[in-house]
Parts: C-alpha cells; structure tokens; sequence
C-alpha cells in the first residue's frame, strides 16, 4: 500500500474495519514510497480504530503529546513493535488497541488519565511481564493473553501477568 499523504493524515482516515484496510493484506505501509517502520504521530488528536492494524512492517511507534484518544484495533497486529509508550495525554483507549502485537515485551505503563482499561487491549500480547495501572481503573478484569484474565490492581502498582489472577 502506497499513501501520497503523511502519517498524521493516515491516522485520521475513517476505516469501517480491519478488512476494509489495506493493510491487512499488504502487511506493511508506504508513505511517499517509502516503508514505514518507525511512526511519529505528533500533532494528531486521535489515531482512528484501525489505523495500523497488521502494519507487520512497523517497528518503533512514537505517540506525541496531542494524542487523548487510540481508537480501537489501531495497532493490532503490528508483530514488529517491542516496546510501547503512551503519553499522559491519552485519555481513552478502545478494544483491542495494541492487541496481536506479540513482541512488544516488559512492563507497560498505562497513563493515569486512563479511567477504564478496555477489554483485549494486549490480547496475544504475551511477552508483556507487567502493566503498571492508573489509580482510577473501573474495569475488573482484562485480557492480555489469549483467553486469559488478569485482576487489575487498582492502585497504580504493577500487575504481574505472568500468572493467572483466577
């Protein structure tokens, strides 16, 4: 898939789901030509659901601080990615967000302007070994594995997700 725009202009194009993205076929993302391996998305309010889902091809996400919102699957499936930082700015993350991105590894740090951790959010994810989470969590559970649920810590401590809280 080759785009004409910038990345920033990607992320605000509406796809009704992940097979209406080309992605999702392609596996990979061209900007100008050029494959997208690193995304910096600095002035952008909103990355839109869907966004980057399956961009294999991805490795390195910067996400700025004009960000409040990851709509859902935005990053599902992009296989590429180690590691993961969201800003403080980010207030709403949706289902299946950072799902399928089963390299991402160590501990992620979910803003403390997150009131509610939404289901699946790091579905297949299992090379994450801990989430640490915001004070005001309103959710009781959460999928980070595939089937398994985990009992948040409402207390911005760290979850070990190693084991299974049931």
């Amino acid at each position: 898939v080759n785009y004409g725009g910038t990345v920033e202009q990607w992320c605000s194009i509406y796809i009704e789901n992940e097979k209406a993205n080309p992605i999702y076929y392609a596996k990979s993302l061209k900007i100008n030509g050029k494959t997208l391996t690193t995304a910096v998305i600095e002035t952008s309010t909103k990355i839109n659901a869907y966004a980057f889902y399956n961009c294999q091809s991805l490795t390195n996400v910067t996400i700025g601080d004009s960000v409040t919102s990851i709509g859902e699957y935005a990053f599902y499936g992009c296989t590429g990615l180690t590691s993961l930082t969201i800003p403080n700015s980010v207030t709403s993350i949706d289902s299946g967000a950072f799902g399928g991105c089963s390299n991402i590894s160590g501990t992620v740090v979910l803003p403390a302007s997150i009131t509610s951790v939404p289901y699946a959010i790091f579905n297949g994810c299992s090379k994450i070994t801990g989430i640490t989470l915001p004070e005001k969590t309103t959710k009781s559970s959460f999928t980070t594995g595939v089937g398994d649920k985990y009992t948040i810590i409402p207390l911005h401590q760290s979850c070990d997700v190693s084991t299974n809280a049931n």
